[in-house]
């Protein structure tokens, strides 16, 4: 699992899955972390299939973001 943050807070999963499309998520695999109002925080949880997808996906988000 790979925590990203600074997310823009109007992103939603379907902005996320295409992002990482390359990346072999699991089915039901992002998670966006939501406030107790149900608010976003700006973070998302992504669940890889591959360890290996899950350190490309650092990278890429580190490089972009």
């Amino acid at each position: 699992m790979v925590k990203i943050k600074s997310l823009p807070f109007d992103a939603n999963q379907l902005d996320v899955i295409q992002f990482f499309v390359d990346y072999r998520l699991k089915p039901n695999g992002v998670q966006l972390v939501v406030r107790s109002d149900n608010k976003p925080t700006g973070e998302v949880c992504v669940c890889v299939l591959v360890c290996m997808y899950a350190c490309k996906c650092v990278v890429v988000w580190v490089y972009v973001g």
